[in-house]
């Protein structure tokens, strides 16, 4: 039995991995008003999304707060909350994701490593030897995993933007810059400009394998919940 307890830094990642848990990996959501606790259809998994959490009608996120203290330590009830709907013993594990926008240099990912879980770390529930905590990057936004999941024919791209279509399928995922911006150029009317919208769409759409063998940066994130799923 596992609780996989998941800190992203904006609203996109928490909505992109909700629908993707419902849509192709058979979770469903066990709280209707507002779904932040998931489990497997085999019943043993369970996905808590502690952050960023909602304020009125917006998602409190951002770089810097995954990088304060406070923001751990606001989790930490979430997860008491939800233990008792748990199996005594249940091992909880932490996974937290950022992107790395246009920096790519290695020594700037370890500071950042470092900084998120020396603040992360005192606010863990456990601290056995069954849990874990792992911090990921998007290289260099999760829009890039979103690209790498696509192919240039897929139903949501503006097909008379082919050009630019081909341009974007003609670089590695994880080395465009600005994907974000370039995937919002490329989308059909319905979903420019509309994060939550685009977030949904590749979650209830996402070709794991396909985006495992285009994005190195996903493929490293999944192997580390590979398990948790």
């Amino acid at each position: 039995m596992s609780l996989c307890v998941f800190v992203g830094e904006g609203k996109s990642e928490g909505i992109f991995f909700r629908n993707l848990l419902q849509a192709r990996l058979n979770f469903a959501a066990q709280t209707a008003k507002q779904p932040m606790f998931y489990k497997s259809s085999c019943g043993r998994k369970h996905w808590l999304f502690a952050h960023p959490r909602l304020v009125g009608q917006y998602y409190s996120g951002g770089k810097k707060l995954l990088e304060k203290s406070e923001t751990y330590k606001n989790c930490m009830p979430k997860v008491l909350n939800h233990l008792p709907l748990l199996p005594r013993g249940c091992s909880v594990h932490y996974r937290i994701l950022r992107d790395l926008d246009n920096c790519q240099d290695l020594a700037y990912q370890k500071k950042v490593r470092e900084k998120i879980l020396k603040v992360a770390d005192p606010h863990r529930v456990y601290n056995g030897s069954g849990e874990t905590i792992h911090i990921g990057f998007c290289n260099r936004e999760i829009e890039s995993w979103f690209i790498a999941s696509s192919e240039p024919g897929s139903p949501w791209f503006d097909q008379q933007k082919s050009e630019e279509i081909r341009q974007i399928f003609n670089e590695n995922p994880d080395e465009i810059r600005n994907p974000k911006e370039k995937l919002n150029e490329v989308l059909i009317a319905e979903y420019q400009d509309n994060t939550t919208a685009i977030a949904s769409l590749f979650g209830q759409n996402f070709d794991v394998t396909l985006a495992k063998s285009r994005s190195p940066s996903f493929a490293d994130f999944y192997e580390t919940f590979a398990g948790l799923i």
